[in-house]
């Protein structure tokens, strides 16, 4: 299939009809389409999706809604058509598919999918080729099963991602639709088919033999035991796909919300600070409280401070009066003493007529009435007046005060502006209730557990079928020689119907193992070529046809780089296109978008040979016109830009 011109129309981004060509001549195969993000890439990716299969999908294989489809400025001008027209070729034939999409009659305004009618017609080679008809027509040229290898968003990488993780919804639809390209679902089918004849020939045989005898009716009980089991092996499957399903569904969700989630985050780390100052200005206010009672204090520090100093000094006077009365009383004591007994008191010699005129000089001049208790009551008073003073203390009380005001004045203004903080981070993620989202969270992972539970519940039903089976095809051999003719016959056909369902089952088994060697094979190569660790011994590729890096001494590689997922799933889609010999078509978009300047090199040069027809969308960050344009120059047949008209609108516009 080789794509050469499409046509869109109200589709999207894109009001008006847009057109675009994809020449390809010689070499020169490569189409470049150049746009910012939001501009309308992944739309003409959808715009070949749904002219094709009459669906868009996002993320998880979702469809977008019809109404989603429709561009907004049109719908605004009460232009509610949408019309995709794709001319390609094929197999020699030229072929030209039209898809319209408008309101029912007698809708006026359009608000939902139920408001709108779509309709396809297709020409091959000009000749009109029958509605019922164009669906097949179009499975034969491009199964859409398998399109998502030909039509592929470098955005749905995690996806790719998935096939070497445990077993999910998503990643088996994706290696459904991989063995789809590779042709396994033949086998399936036809092991499908005789699994049902086999079913029907075990009830017929189990109608029509010796109902009478024990060994019949031990078949009749292992029939229905198998029936039983295979009835809980369909359960539980259909359970596995829907817990899946919710939990897909409840990923698409939260991913809306991961800005909301991060948000949510700040805003508990924000309120934990809050309160953590509430408490800190509740203390303050505390004790500004406790302190006020003797702020009053503070008013009389000066005259409180001035009594104290005169306190002390008058103190500092008393003590020294009180010790100078000590010191003459003990003075007179002891001349006294010594002039009644002639000899000095202290040293016992006789005192000289000197002595004894200064001895009575002194005491006759000197005043020993002085009253020693009245200074000690004195020092007493004194004392507690300055003990009060002290225990006033107006300084320290005032300053207190002004610390605790300044605290609380802090603090203040510390919670009301994280308040604003808060009210500011609440408005990004309005209406959106926080607490919804974490049960939501919560219930993903509660059943992520539960599909890992189911996982291996549907595992050992399948063994469990098995082991009945092979025991019912036991007993229908060893009855078989034992009925009448017609009865005979039933039981060897199903004998042989169950060697044949062995030997489909083993064939699947035995495809499938060749298609991965040979997936692994070219998709190794593809990598060797790509990376730029060529150390890396190659991919091994596992039973979901996930791929693992094996480095140098051929150990897997457990933790992988953005940029290395994406080498990848780039060398899955190469090995999908050799081994299914379907290279003809590959549109990629925004196929560079985790890769580094020398893997986005190796990548450029490389991608022009993966495909007879190659179409990139990308950004300036992906490709740069002025630095890597000359790594695909001369393979470029046609370039285009997205060129921004408003939110709501893009044109195409070629350069």
């Amino acid at each position: 299939m080789k794509l050469l011109t499409l046509r869109v129309s109200n589709f999207m981004p894109y009001r008006g009809e847009q057109v675009m060509t994809f020449p390809v001549t010689g070499t020169r195969n490569v189409t470049l389409v150049h746009g910012d993000n939001m501009r309308g890439k992944t739309s003409l990716l959808n715009a070949l999706r749904w002219v094709l299969y009459g669906e868009v999908v996002g993320r998880h294989l979702r469809r977008i809604s019809s109404i989603d489809i429709l561009n907004k400025d049109a719908a605004y001008d009460r232009d509610f058509v949408v019309k995709v027209s794709l001319s390609f070729t094929h197999d020699g034939h030229e072929y030209e598919l039209v898809r319209t999409m408008q309101p029912k009659d007698l809708i006026d305004k359009p608000r939902d999918d139920d408001h709108f009618d779509s309709s396809a017609s297709m020409r091959r080679d000009g000749v009109p080729i029958s509605g019922h008809l164009i669906e097949s027509e179009i499975g034969n040229i491009l199964p859409n099963s398998i399109s998502r290898f030909s039509f592929f968003d470098g955005e749905l990488l995690q996806e790719y991602e998935q096939l070497v993780a445990d077993a999910t919804e998503s990643s088996d639809r994706i290696k459904d639709a991989i063995e789809r390209a590779l042709g396994v679902p033949t086998l399936i089918n036809g092991r499908l088919h005789v699994a049902e004849l086999l079913h029907r020939a075990q009830r017929q045989f189990a109608k029509e033999g010796n109902k009478d005898s024990q060994h019949a009716r031990l078949m009749q009980q292992t029939l229905d035991e198998l029936e039983d089991a295979k009835s809980e092996q369909t359960r539980l499957t259909n359970l596995f796909h829907s817990v899946s399903e919710e939990s897909e569904t409840l990923d698409d969700e939260l991913r809306k919300y991961e800005r909301a989630e991060s948000v949510g985050a700040r805003l508990k780390e924000l309120r934990e600070n809050v309160a953590g100052l509430e408490e800190t200005r509740d203390r303050a206010l505390q004790r500004r409280r406790s302190l006020a009672p003797g702020a009053w204090l503070a008013i009389l520090s000066s005259d409180i401070a001035a009594r104290k100093e005169d306190a002390e000094s008058r103190l500092l006077q008393s003590q020294n009066s009180y010790e100078e009365s000590v010191r003459s009383k003990v003075e007179h004591s002891l001349r006294l003493s010594s002039l009644e007994s002639g000899s000095c008191s202290l040293c016992q010699q006789d005192l000289t007529s000197a002595a004894v005129a200064e001895f009575s000089r002194k005491e006759s001049q000197e005043d020993p009435s002085g009253n020693i208790s009245t200074f000690s009551n004195d020092l007493a008073t004194l004392a507690r007046q300055l003990q009060r003073l002290r225990g006033l203390g107006a300084v320290s009380v005032g300053s207190e005060i002004i610390q605790a005001e300044r605290e609380y004045d802090r603090t203040t203004i510390d919670i009301a502006r994280m308040r604003q903080r808060e009210d500011d981070l609440v408005k990004e993620v309005p209406g959106i209730d926080m607490m919804d989202i974490s049960r939501k969270r919560q219930r993903k992972d509660l059943l992520q557990r539960e599909i890992g539970k189911l996982d291996s519940q549907v595992s050992a039903q399948q063994s469990k079928c098995a082991g009945i089976q092979k025991k019912y095809d036991t007993l229908v051999k060893a009855a078989a020689g034992g009925q009448e003719a017609s009865s005979q016959l039933i039981a060897r056909k199903v004998t042989l119907l169950s060697s044949l369902a062995e030997i489909f089952e083993k064939s699947v088994d035995k495809l499938r193992h060749k298609l991965r060697a040979k997936v692994e094979e070219a998709a190794t190569d593809t990598f060797r070529r790509l990376t730029t660790e060529k150390q890396y011994s190659g991919l091994r590729i596992n039973d979901q046809y996930g791929l693992e890096i094996r480095d140098h001494m051929d150990r897997t590689v457990s933790v992988r780089s953005a940029g290395a997922e994406q080498i990848v799933a780039l060398s899955l889609i190469d090995g999908l296109s050799h081994a299914s010999n379907s290279a003809g078509l590959l549109v990629m978009d925004t196929p560079f978008g985790r890769l580094d300047l020398k893997h986005r090199a190796e990548v450029l040069s490389y991608l022009p040979g993966m495909a007879e027809q190659v179409v990139l969308l990308v950004h300036e960050g992906e490709i740069s016109k002025d630095r890597d344009l000359a790594h695909v120059a001369d393979r470029v047949s046609a370039a285009y830009e997205i060129e921004r008209i408003s939110p709501t609108q893009s044109r195409i516009v070629a350069k």
